[in-house]
């Protein structure tokens, strides 16, 4: 029971992850773009930014680099989010609840990405 809770959290990890990386994508080009001598700038905005990806480099362009970022969210996700739901299975009472006070106590014992 518990690897189909990690397997389902893991494609959760993937479908969130693939869903917002276009917009991602967009911020980083934005952020990382050159500013010329004059202050002109590559990208006007976010629309623009994303309409001259996919007319560049194709809508793929867009999901550039998503394989070596879901190396990394896969494992955590499913880690993460399979232990809570375990966690959540545990503590709660006859009814299948739980109290806020054991919820947060849950997401405190459940892995963390952070350092």
């Amino acid at each position: 029971m518990f690897g189909l809770k990690l397997a389902c959290a893991g494609v959760a990890g993937v479908i969130g992850a693939t869903s917002v990386f276009p917009l991602d994508m967009v911020k980083t080009r934005l952020q990382n773009q050159k500013v010329g001598p004059n202050g002109e700038r590559m990208y006007t905005g976010i629309v623009q930014c994303a309409k001259t990806i996919i007319r560049t480099e194709g809508v793929a362009g867009l999901y550039m680099g998503l394989v070596p970022n879901l190396a990394g969210i896969i494992p955590e996700k499913a880690l993460k989010l399979g232990v809570n739901d375990i966690l959540r299975e545990i503590f709660a009472d006859e009814y299948g609840d739980v109290t806020m006070a054991k919820g947060l106590a849950i997401g405190k014992l459940a892995p963390s990405d952070s350092a």
